[in-house]
């Protein structure tokens, strides 16, 4: 059997949500919002979950070997990483390093541009 909850807010500046409160209903695992707004039911299914979606910058993190480096349209992959040692490492707390810099090992920090597919 559903159990039945009804919730609301209370707004301390006078704002009064027109359509009243959600009656909220837990079934099995489901948890489901429902009102009626402008003469139609509004009715919100929830269900937990087990895995956190990804978003762009969970895809990138990690350990990186550079394989080819373009410029102007020509590789030159072997001018950067002659030896084949380069490598990228993206971290979970937006920093990097890159092993082979050009003084040296290169740290610092990215991001991910939020309007272009670009760090």
């Amino acid at each position: 059997m559903a159990s039945q909850k009804c919730i609301g807010r209370k707004e301390n500046n006078d704002i009064k949500d027109e359509f009243g409160s959600f009656r909220v209903t837990f079934e099995n695992e489901e948890m489901i919002w429902e009102r009626e707004e402008e003469g139609m039911l509004v009715k919100v299914v929830l269900k937990p979950i087990t895995v956190l979606p990804k978003a762009p910058a969970d895809e990138i993190k990690g350990l990186w070997d550079v394989v080819n480096v373009q410029k102007d349209g020509t590789n030159i992959t072997n001018q950067y990483d002659p030896n084949s040692k380069r490598y990228l490492f993206i971290r979970w707390d937006n920093s990097f390093q890159d092993n082979l810099g050009p003084n040296g090992k290169l740290l610092g920090f990215w991001q991910i541009n939020a309007h272009k597919p670009i760090i």
